[in-house]
């Protein structure tokens, strides 16, 4: 399940993503504050594969040694760092990045019990490292076919401007893409923001990350 929501599409339609952004507890776009106010799920069990800590010392030096230990060793199989229990008060003293690194990745239950996954990715505001919501994936678990499952596409489709069920994913004029996938035991539909552009991705332009000032011998 975790995997199958950021299964990849190829955007074929265009359409206006003026309410395209938001589920009720997150958007895209949002930044780390969202961290306070969901309950993140513990991804002990896909924490299965680890960072190089010299890299994490290189693009994270404003946090500790046992920081980048911890985050180390809380990467899943994809190579995103996972943000739960384990590691969101990391994230939330997180001030300076200075190298792209892999994605943040974390998951939670909505109100409703919808199990979403979230990533974040890092991006230069006037000169500061912000986390920002780049993609969110929510499952809805409903059987296809049912009145249910015909209400809730409905719902979602006057929503989003989106028609569910629709096995082309879209792209709107802004580059946001929506994409639906169906199994037997519901759907998933999924926001993701395009690619960052310059200046957006020049996040070593900080005094922390510059390099330190050498003594120059003849």
């Amino acid at each position: 399940m975790f995997i199958a929501l950021w299964s990849g599409f190829s955007p074929t339609q265009a359409w206006s993503s003026e309410r395209l952004l938001c589920f009720s507890d997150v958007c895209l776009g949002d930044g780390s504050e969202i961290l306070e106010t969901i309950k993140l799920d513990d991804l002990t069990s896909v924490a299965d594969n680890y960072a190089n800590t010299a890299d994490l010392r290189t693009a994270l030096p404003d946090t500790s040694d046992s920081d980048r230990k911890t985050l180390a060793r809380r990467v899943d199989r994809q190579g995103r760092f996972l943000i739960d229990g384990q590691t969101v008060e990391i994230f939330r003293r997180l001030k300076s990045v200075c190298t792209l690194i892999a994605p943040f990745v974390s998951t939670f239950k909505s109100e409703s019990g919808h199990f979403t996954a979230i990533e974040f990715n890092i991006v230069n505001v006037d000169g500061h490292t912000r986390l920002r919501v780049k993609k969110i994936a929510r499952a809805f678990h409903v059987k296809p076919g049912t009145p249910e499952y015909l209400a809730l596409a409905r719902d979602l489709s006057q929503k989003f401007g989106y028609k569910i069920d629709s096995s082309a994913p879209s792209v709107s004029p802004d580059g946001v893409v929506t994409s639906f996938i169906a199994d037997e035991q519901g759907f998933h539909l999924s926001f993701a923001l395009p690619d960052l552009k310059a200046p957006e991705t020049d996040i070593a332009k900080q005094q922390v990350c510059e390099p330190k000032n050498r003594v120059k011998i003849d």
